[in-house]
């Protein structure tokens, strides 16, 4: 058996496993069929048709408009009603002009106000810190804490000290 038969069946597996998602992946869908014109306005799909694919056997391109976002053929020629048309198109796999979501925006907020809470500021405290020490080293500052709960249910707790030493450590060593 000739040692590059296995390699060129990985390679024809691999080419051939990559020619399949990429054609599974394409977004268009190919409609054709036939029908009787029996009204001014057809609606051919409930889905957008792609611009420049939908070709249109038995009325000259004259005799009609299309609506690309409606997918709805408008007859402007009144004589062609009654005719039988052969048609293909492409259309989209999912309607842009229509909101696409997986829950109501309702479930985003909340009844009583809002979802996001700011933090609260604590109002600053002037404290001596070592009280019982010779020195006269002063703290200032605040504590806050805020939550956030996000739309993806994700939870963010935020947390935040802000101290001020000044005064003199010793005789020698002064904070500002």
């Amino acid at each position: 058996m000739n040692r590059s038969f296995p390699i060129r069946i990985f390679l024809l597996c691999c080419c051939l496993g990559f020619a399949l998602s990429a054609w599974a992946q394409s977004p268009q869908l190919s409609h054709s069929g036939s029908l009787k014109i029996n009204s001014s306005s057809i609606t051919l799909d409930t889905l957008p048709i792609i611009p420049n694919t939908l070709t249109i056997n038995g009325i000259d391109s004259a005799d009609y408009e299309l609506d690309f976002l409606t997918a709805t053929i408008h007859i402007l020629d009144t004589s062609v009603i009654g005719r039988e048309i052969d048609y293909s198109y492409k259309c989209f796999s999912f309607n842009p002009s229509k909101p696409v979501q997986h829950r109501p925006a309702s479930l985003n907020v909340r009844q009583r106000g809002s979802m996001y809470h700011q933090l609260t500021p604590i109002v600053p405290k002037t404290e001596d810190v070592f009280a019982n020490d010779n020195s006269s080293l002063v703290g200032t500052g605040s504590i806050s804490r805020g939550m956030n709960i996000g739309t993806n249910q994700d939870f963010v707790l935020n947390s935040s000290l802000n101290l001020q030493l000044s005064g003199k450590l010793s005789d020698k060593w002064e904070v500002m």
